[in-house]
């Protein structure tokens, strides 16, 4: 997959959202992303106008003239923060619902997927796998971040540092969209990883589109569902259903 290849399947996601099959599953994700997106925007300025006024105001007169670049600075820094954190909460509390979609898109796409009854028992045991999932990837996460913060610390070494993060965000970019379809194929997460591995430029260049589009505002209350969208359209291709997990 080039980056025109990952360019398609993120395209591929924006039209399979528009089936008529598969939009009733995009609805509650939406409505999740878009209360958390003008919950965490409106918590994210608040703060940023108090940062921004106390730093500035605790500057010597003779530095005030380094206000504007300040205030750049912090937007920009807070902006990226917020973005992520609004990505994190929204794959947590969304989980289950990327879940239903990604088995919808699945079965557009003729893809063999066991199918979940849209009872509430059926949902119920949905929420807590999809939960169990999540737990998962952030015990994959979390020792690895660590260790890209030490990494940072580090005289010399640390000046890669910003390549090997965006290497990381890439890569879970990509896991965290693609195990959606992979859990509904039953598929064990870590099985998962190594399919993924066996195509690890592709993934990355996947991984890396959805991060940008992540980081665009308005753009990215719609990314999640687009996201899951082409990633099982990803892994429909990568995978095939007489594999066993």
């Amino acid at each position: 997959m080039s980056s025109s290849h990952a360019l398609h399947y993120l395209q591929k996601g924006f039209t399979l959202i528009q089936h008529k099959s598969v939009r009733g599953f995009v609805l509650w994700p939406l409505i999740i992303n878009t209360v958390l997106f003008l919950g965490i925007s409106f918590y994210a300025y608040s703060e940023l106008a108090n940062f921004i006024e106390s730093w500035v105001n605790s500057l010597p007169t003779w530095l005030s003239f380094l206000s504007t670049i300040i205030k750049l600075l912090a937007v920009f820094f807070l902006g990226i923060t917020a973005m992520y954190t609004f990505a994190i909460f929204t794959t947590i509390l969304a989980a289950p619902f990327y879940c239903l979609l990604a088995e919808k898109v699945a079965l557009l796409l003729n893809h063999p997927t066991p199918s979940t009854a849209l009872t509430f028992d059926g949902l119920w045991y949905l929420t807590w796998r999809s939960l169990g999932r999540e737990l998962q990837k952030m015990i994959y996460y979390l020792p690895r971040v660590l260790l890209l913060l030490f990494i940072s610390f580090i005289p010399a070494v640390n000046v890669i540092s910003p390549v090997l993060w965006a290497l990381w965000g890439a890569w879970m970019m990509s896991i965290q969209f693609v195990d959606y379809a992979a859990d509904n194929d039953m598929v064990s997460a870590t099985h998962c990883r190594e399919l993924l591995t066996k195509e690890r430029i592709n993934t990355l260049l996947f991984g890396g589109l959805i991060m940008l589009c992540m980081l665009i505002p308005i753009l990215n209350i719609i990314m999640g569902v687009v996201a899951v969208a082409a990633a099982t359209a990803y892994w429909c291709d990568l995978h095939q259903p007489t594999q066993n997990s």
